[in-house]
C-alpha cells in the first residue's frame, strides 16, 4: 500500500511539473489581441477588406523574449472571415515589460447582410525565441463587431 501511495505522489509531482508554464526558468508571455480597425470602421463593406489587430505582449519572465511570428485565422461565422495568415516580426520584449505590435490581415467582409455585425472568433499562435529556447503561445478571442463593442 505504501508503494502505491509513493508512486501516486511521484506521478502527481511529475505531472505538476510538466504542466507548469515555466520552461527553464522562463515564464510564458501573456498575450491579448484586440481589433483596431474592422468592418464597422469602414461602413460594413462587402468583399475583401483589411482588418488591423493589436497584440499586447507581457513578459513576466526575467529573460527577454523575441516575437518571431503570429499565425492567425477566424473560426466559425461572423462579420468577416480570415483565412490562415502569417505575420513575421523581430520584436524583443524586455524582462518584466510589455509591448504592443500592430498588424493588418486581409478579410472577406459580409457587407450589409444579416450577421455583418456578429462577433468574429479568431485563433492563432504567437511564436517566440528566448535565451531558454523557442516557445509558442496559443490564443483564442471573440471580437465584437458593433460600435463600442471592442
Amino acid at each position: 500500500m505504501r508503494r502505491i501511495l509513493v508512486a501516486l505522489a511521484l506521478g502527481l509531482l511529475i505531472l505538476g511539473c510538466s504542466s507548469s508554464p515555466k520552461r527553464g526558468g522562463l515564464i510564458r508571455p501573456e498575450i491579448d489581441v484586440e481589433q483596431v480597425v474592422g468592418p464597422g470602421d469602414v461602413g460594413y463593406p462587402r468583399g475583401i477588406i483589411e482588418v488591423q489587430f493589436a497584440m499586447k505582449i507581457s513578459n513576466p519572465s526575467a529573460q527577454p523574449v523575441t516575437l518571431r511570428r503570429i499565425e492567425i485565422q477566424s473560426i466559425g461565422g461572423g462579420g468577416y472571415t480570415l483565412r490562415h495568415e502569417t505575420q513575421v516580426f523581430n520584436k524583443t520584449i524586455e524582462p518584466n515589460h510589455f509591448d504592443t505590435v500592430k498588424f493588418w490581415v486581409r478579410a472577406l467582409a459580409q457587407g450589409d447582410t444579416p450577421g455583418a455585425n456578429e462577433p468574429v472568433t479568431i485563433r492563432g499562435v504567437a511564436q517566440f525565441d528566448s535565451p531558454g529556447g523557442q516557445m509558442q503561445q496559443f490564443f483564442l478571442k471573440n471580437i465584437a463587431q458593433f460600435a463600442g463593442g471592442r
